[in-house]
Order: structure tokens, then sequence, then C-alpha cells
């Protein structure tokens, strides 16, 4: 598996790929958070990024019934160096992984949980984003409760610092279809939708410049 690190805008493809997801968790009545601190720009695959967030929301989202799916990034490193650990880190209310399923989950086509035959199981999207976190030298974490929700954490260690003049890429995600339609979204025209017009719908949705929370209420 190939990764090819570029100047990725770890904030700004969060916010785009939980964008995606704002219908489907609208109509559910599940709220969307997004939490990421300050961070440069980082050198990441962000194909392969967008990959797992994707799938880990997706994942959040289609098991979660009530209550809120949030997504996490944080970046630490020591002072003066120029590489950190990336964490991401997907959180929700669902119906949560018993301790026997925790131990084949990432299993590739494992089904996991009481409603994984009508959801669709979750094991072949976990394997991928658990094949693509090992690709960059990292790992994916589950930590679960039964019947209280799942925390879905990927650690990408030694994580370069793009040089100063390198320009983010676009990190808006490719059109997904989601609740049988098909759309898409950059942070850039969500953010001009939301000051030019606000929509009735959606309320006030805020979608911070920098670091910060995201919600992106129920309708």
């Amino acid at each position: 598996m190939e990764i090819r690190p570029e100047a990725t805008d770890c904030p700004q493809l969060m916010r785009a790929v939980l964008e995606v997801f704002r219908i489907s968790s609208s109509e559910s009545g599940v709220e969307l958070r997004c939490r990421a601190d300050e961070m440069p720009l980082l050198m990441l695959d962000p194909q392969r990024l967008r990959q797992i967030v994707f799938n880990l929301v997706g994942n959040a989202v289609k098991f979660t019934e009530k209550g809120h799916v949030e997504l996490c990034a944080r970046f630490e490193r020591p002072k003066g160096a120029d590489t950190g650990m990336l964490r991401l880190e997907v959180e929700d209310t669902g119906c949560g992984i018993s301790e026997e399923d925790l131990k084949r989950i990432g299993s590739a086509y494992a089904q996991v949980g009481a409603n994984s035959s009508r959801n669709g199981g979750t094991g072949l999207g976990l394997a991928i984003c658990k094949q693509l976190a090992a690709a960059m030298g990292g790992s994916l974490e589950v930590d679960s409760t039964l019947g209280v929700g799942s925390m879905f954490s990927v650690v990408i260690p030694n994580v370069k610092i793009a040089p100063d003049r390198a320009g983010a890429i676009n990190c808006a995600p490719p059109v997904p279809t989601v609740g049988g339609s098909s759309f898409s979204s950059t942070e850039g025209t969500a953010r001009q939708r939301m000051r030019k017009k606000p929509s009735p719908s959606l309320g006030n949705v805020a979608l911070p410049e920098g670091g910060g929370w995201c919600l992106v209420p129920s309708a």
C-alpha cells in the first residue's frame, strides 16, 4: 500500500467529512461534534486519512440511534521538535460492543453487535482502517462498553510538520452516497452558505476558523 504524504490540514479534513454525514445524522436526531486542537499542516496522506475518518464516523453514525458522535483530533510534540504524534478519536453513544466481539473486531467481514446484521456489520470498514493506520506507521485502538458506546482511536507517531511554504491540499471528501442521495460539500462553501444565508433547518452551525468546537445540530 503506497503512502503519499502531503501538507494536510487535519481540522479542515475532519470538518469536511462530518459535513457529509450531516443530513443522515439530523434525520435520526444524532448530534455531530468536532473538536480539533490548533495544529500546523502535517505531512500525511490525505486520501488515506480521509478513508479512515470516513469509515469510523460512518460506523459511529450507523450504530448510534440517539445521543452524539464526536470526532476529536490533537497533535502532540516536544517543544522545538519537527515531528509529533497525531491522535484521532471517534466517540459515540451507540449500542457499544461486547467483550467477546471486541476480540474479533477488525477482522475482515466480521459482524459485531446485536444490530450488526441489520446495519451491515463493521468488520470490513474497521479492517481497512486498521490496515491504513498501520501503513502510516500508526495503530487503531478500540474502547467500548455494551449499551453505552464506543471510542475508536487512531494513533500515528512521528508525523512530520509540513514546511512553512507548503500549501494545504484540498481536504474535501469525494462525493459519497449517504441516505440514498449523493452530494458533496467543502468547508469553504459551507462557511459561505452559513454567512450569506443561514438555513432555518440547521439552526446555528458553527464552523470555526481554527481549532475548537464544530457543532452540527440535528434538525
